[in-house]
């Protein structure tokens, strides 16, 4: 039995990969555009075929294409044009298929099909190591590298450690033996690349030194090539890396590195937004944005911390009506959540629960449509807090209605054995505690001390 889910992307001709993802041969459909793509020179015969390439033939229905993987997985890609090119030569360019599944995992990634993503990118990555094993060309390594990343990348937002790990060290050690052989800029980026994903990695487990190692040494690059080459993709290179020092200084109270990097970043991202005006673009500056004023706002810089969160609250409403998206909704949110902190401050506690309350909303669809631990992670700790500003109103039916709204999220995310999951789940416990004193119920604030300990205890264990 099998099936088939579309993901439609309306005006552009759309392409369908079928991915195993169990042993009952259960199928899943991928759609990215080709048809678009093509340069207007260019002839309608496709792109060349050459002996670096798989075996194809016609899918199980009309305009598809079928092609059997090295590792025994099918692969079917539903698009006219491909499948009469196919046809023809009975072949298919194992690097345009890695392509094909690249992008069919981004923009699931995008769309927070998270399950949907894994798969394209394991598919692409024994595509990768296939034409990497074989052909052993530098391009073939940078192709594989660039797989492992994402994998890498997708595994670390599931907080799936291990599978982050190894991914990433495997790109580590290509990307350094690349770069010491080639020292192109290419090759150093994809370094420095490497670098700053092993130091996300360390930092999401709380190791700071060995963040501060890999960051120090892939921010060495990002200025080497952002001073050699000046283009915007090595200026937002470094942006990043100045912003993730930032983090990591102000971790350690470091309070004049952590302004001075955040103030460098947001020069770098003030630029280019400027200069481009591409979502992408307007995202890192309201990133930037955010940082600079929260630093401010612990400073008990008031003016300096709204000015920053209104700048960056403009931009992220805009990118939530154009795009939509998980990103752009979970962007919104924490601006709206930084804007309430600042009216906290300020007593302003009418103001702080009305943009708590739209965060609260946008938290809420964000795990719906992702399900991931971090989605509902976020979830429950913007209810806990939530509910906490009604307790203070003493509006105790409506805090306890909020709290009970993310209880399944709470119950996911105690199941985690992550530092930061546990403590999320147990601060929502001490939200239920304080709830059901004020309304009298023994019962259940025994019962939420208990759960509050017993995730408590589990921390000090780890």
């Amino acid at each position: 039995m099998a099936f088939i889910e579309n993901i439609s992307m309306p005006g552009i001709c759309c392409l369908a990969v079928i991915i195993p993802l169990l042993a009952m041969a259960a199928l899943r459909t991928l759609m990215r555009s080709i048809g678009d793509q093509d340069d207007p020179d260019e002839t309608d015969d496709g792109p060349p075929q050459s002996s670096d390439s798989y075996a194809a033939g016609p899918g199980p229905s009309e305009g598809t294409v079928q092609v059997a993987l090295p590792n025994g997985d099918t692969v079917v890609i539903q698009d006219q044009e491909l499948a009469e090119r196919v046809t023809t030569t009975g072949r298919i360019d194992s690097e345009e298929l890695m392509t094909i599944l690249h992008d069919a995992g981004d923009h699931a990634r995008t769309e927070g099909d998270y399950p949907l993503a894994r798969s394209a990118f394991d598919q692409a990555l024994t595509v990768a190591r296939d034409r990497g094993s074989r052909l052993k060309t530098h391009e073939s390594l940078r192709d594989l590298n660039a797989s492992l990343q994402r994998v890498g990348e997708l595994a670390l937002a599931e907080r799936d450690h291990e599978r982050a790990r190894a991914a990433f060290e495997e790109s580590l050690t290509i990307g350094r033996d690349l770069a010491s052989r080639l020292k192109t800029p290419e090759s150093l980026r994809d370094l420095s690349m490497s670098l700053c994903m092993i130091g996300d990695l360390a930092r999401s487990k709380g190791d700071q030194t060995g963040a501060s190692t890999a960051f120090a040494e892939s921010l060495g690059i990002d200025r080497n090539l952002a001073s050699r080459l000046g283009t915007p993709e090595s200026l937002r290179d470094l942006g990043g890396m100045l912003n993730r020092f930032g983090d990591l200084a102000s971790a350690k109270a470091d309070r004049t590195g952590a302004r001075a990097a955040f103030a460098e970043s947001l020069g770098i991202f003030r630029a280019l937004a400027s200069r481009r005006r591409t979502p992408e673009s307007l995202r890192d500056l309201s990133v930037s944005l955010k940082k600079v004023g929260d630093l401010a706002l612990s400073d008990g810089d008031h003016a300096g911390a709204r000015a920053a969160f209104e700048e960056c609250l403009g931009i992220d409403r805009d990118l939530k009506e154009r795009l939509g998206t998980p990103e752009s909704l979970r962007d919104l949110s924490v601006s709206l959540c930084m804007i309430g902190d600042l009216a906290l401050a300020e007593g302003d506690r009418a103001g702080a629960r009305a943009t708590f309350e739209e965060s609260l909303s946008l938290r809420r669809q964000v795990a719906s449509r992702l399900g991931t631990a971090n989605a509902l992670r976020e979830w429950a700790w913007v209810a806990q807090y939530c509910a906490g500003l009604r307790i203070q109103q003493l509006d105790f039916g409506l805090a306890r209605s909020t709290l009970e709204q993310s209880r399944t999220a709470v119950d996911a995310i105690s199941a985690i054995s992550d530092i930061e999951m546990l403590n999320t789940a147990a601060a929502w416990w001490d939200r239920w505690r304080e709830v059901h004193e004020a309304l009298g119920d023994r019962p259940i604030v025994k019962e939420a001390r208990t759960r509050a300990k017993a995730l408590r205890d589990r921390i000090k264990a780890m």
